[in-house]
């Protein structure tokens, strides 16, 4: 299991007060634009991070924040907030 797969299912049980890098890079790039030079299984579990990193923003579970690394790279952190709100 490569180390994308892996923080997927760590983002999916973070907990309170827990931060979990869960992208480096430029995420919107990534996630959609980038097919020609990533392999298409990792371009889909790159937006399945993304995807899984906003719902679970929406739903009160995480804060999001981006830490800039450089012009072209942030570090996309979620640090978890608590119990699940339905």
């Amino acid at each position: 299991m490569n180390e994308i797969k892996l923080t997927l299912k760590r983002l999916q049980k973070i907990q309170p007060g827990q931060k979990i890098l869960y992208h480096q890079g430029l995420l919107m790039l990534d996630r959609k634009l980038a097919q020609t030079w990533r392999d298409e299984k990792n371009v889909q579990v790159i937006d399945d991070l993304g995807c899984l990193a906003w719902d679970m923003f929406e739903r009160g579970l995480v804060t999001l924040i981006q830490e800039r690394q450089a012009d072209d790279t942030f570090k996309y952190i979620a640090i978890g907030k608590g119990k699940i709100r339905k």
